[in-house]
């Protein structure tokens, strides 16, 4: 009997995406799947939607919830999942028709634990990204999980839709380690199978990810904050699992730069936040820095001549009060560069 694919769809108002999702599974060449769609609380005609896809193919399954985000909405859908594999699929994105039968034909024959096809990204203005070309990916190839996870935190190579083993997601995506409603946990999770698959294959069918700017993920709200909860899981995470140390460096360091950004977006957007949502983004910032581990970026500033890295360890790495305020002068002063603890490729490998 040939392996059951089960598909994940989180949904969340996405009425006006949802048939080109839903069609780009029934037209599939490999016929064994089923499709879970898990409706996330949605306020507009999605639900009604899904249920009349039901009536038209029985191999598709619909659930309702209340709103939780797209990571508890799937580990909602992998409780009832029957498959051996499970795919992802987000609501407004498509798939090649041939992405269930190539990828299941690539885990055969390299004996991988996850097949990550090539991610087509669309953008409004028509243009289009390969990320296999982008990334230098031969297709077929196979690399090790725990490359693939080093991949991953910075997300060059190697990205969240992919084809995995099932027992791989249900261990991780409903660890409440992991899974625990933060914004992007999904990511985080994404990193956790990887870490802990033997081996990853590229295979040569398409995911087409069309960056929707009404998406949560680009939109600019209080709620993208959460990106630094996931870090510090992620570091925890890597701890854990016994990462060397020029991959904690290099994980506490796009942690450190993500941080930056995320400092400067919320000083360029609060106004349009509430006074309420303030305090709540600026508490975020404050556990963030209380609890993410300094010596890493730290041993990096230090080698470096001139007072600039002496001025940045001291600003950054003694307290956040210190480091908020310089990160704002820095903005107000239109010189954010000279102050970011920013560091190579080249610097951060060169870590013994």
């Amino acid at each position: 009997m040939k392996d059951l694919v089960s598909v994940i769809m989180p949904v969340y108002n996405a009425s006006r995406w949802l048939d080109t999702a839903v069609l780009s599974v029934i037209d599939q060449t490999y016929p064994n799947w089923e499709l879970l769609a898990v409706d996330d609380g949605s306020t507009d005609d999605s639900l009604q939607k899904l249920q009349a896809w039901v009536e038209k193919d029985a191999r598709i399954r619909v659930f309702h919830k209340e709103n939780g985000g797209p990571a508890k909405a799937r580990a909602f859908g992998l409780e009832k999942a029957l498959g051996n594999y499970v795919f992802y699929l987000d609501s407004d994105d498509s798939i090649s028709i041939d992405m269930f039968e190539v990828c299941l034909g690539v885990i055969n024959t390299t004996k991988a634990d996850v097949a990550v096809p090539n991610l087509i990204q669309r953008k409004p203005d028509g243009t289009v990204r390969d990320n296999f070309l982008e990334c230098r990916i031969v297709a077929n190839s196979v690399i090790s999980g725990q490359e693939a996870f080093e991949r991953s935190i910075d997300w060059r190579g190697v990205w969240s839709y992919l084809m995995c083993k099932a027992y791989l997601y249900k261990k991780y995506a409903c660890d409440e380690r992991y899974l625990y409603g933060g914004f992007n946990s999904d990511e985080l999770i994404t990193r956790m199978i990887l870490l802990n698959a033997k081996m990853v294959a590229y295979c040569p069918s398409e995911y087409y990810y069309n960056v929707n700017l009404e998406s949560i993920t680009k939109k600019i709200t209080h709620k993208i904050f959460g990106y630094l909860e996931t870090h510090i899981r992620l570091i925890q995470a890597a701890e854990e699992f016994g990462q060397p140390r020029n991959v904690m460096a290099k994980i506490e360091t796009n942690a450190f730069r993500e941080m930056i950004e995320l400092w400067h977006k919320y000083r360029e957007n609060r106004d349009l936040f509430s006074k309420e949502e303030r305090r709540d983004v600026e508490s975020q910032f404050a556990s963030f820095y209380d609890r993410f581990p300094k010596g890493n970026v730290k041993a990096l500033l230090a080698p470096r001549p001139g007072l600039t890295p002496k001025l940045q360890s001291l600003l950054m790495l003694n307290g956040w009060p210190l480091c908020k305020a310089s990160l704002t002068l820095a903005a107000k002063l239109g010189k954010k560069n000279k102050l970011y603890p920013w560091f190579s490729e080249e610097q951060i490998k060169s870590m013994k």
